[in-house]
Order: C-alpha cells, then structure tokens, then sequence
C-alpha cells in the first residue's frame, strides 16, 4: 500500500472519503480492482474470538451478500421500525418478528 497512490483519499473540502480512489462520489466510496466489494462489520469485545458482527459484500453483478456471523437475525427496517427480517433457520419474516405455528393463509 506505501507506493499505491489513492489507496485512502481524504476530500475534506466535500466531506468525502475515497479508498483506492481519489474522487469519491458519496461520503464513503471504496472502489475495488476485484470483482467484488466487501466490509467487515465486527464486534471485538463481544464472544471470544474477535468475530461477532456481520460482513457485507457486494460483487459485480450487484448481488448482495449479508453475513450474521451471531446467531441473531437479519433485520430489515425503514424509519426506525423493522419491516422484515432474515431469522437464523432462514425463513423470511414479514410484519412480524416471530413465526406462526399451524398453517395459515
């Protein structure tokens, strides 16, 4: 990274910050030279191993991946209130945070 020029860009002047880029476009703009971009979100002083958290990537084909790495759903929310989540067996829940027993249309 030493002699990569751009590899973490401060524009100040727009309140931006580019990695590997020198003109970000948004508040955080991380271009890759793979084909994909990934985050890692962690919770070092939650559990033993440093791993708690979520990580997050985005290739190029605009699929997204989301990663609980606890045993806690994914939430999805709009204005502060959450409107589906992921829970950790997969089932989608809509408009509820618990599954409903039986069968029922």
């Amino acid at each position: 990274g030493d002699s990569q020029e751009n590899l973490f860009y401060v524009d100040a002047g727009n309140d931006r910050v580019g990695i590997n880029t020198a003109s970000p476009v948004s508040k955080l703009h991380i271009d890759s030279a793979t084909n994909y971009v990934d985050i890692a979100l962690r919770n070092t002083t939650s559990g033993s191993t440093g791993t708690d958290g979520a990580d997050i990537f985005l290739n190029n084909n605009l699929e997204l991946g989301i990663w609980n790495r606890e045993a806690g759903p994914i939430r999805f929310a709009t204005s502060s209130t959450e409107r589906f989540r992921l829970d950790s067996s997969g089932r989608l829940l809509i408009g509820t945070s618990s599954t409903i027993t039986g069968n029922r249309l």
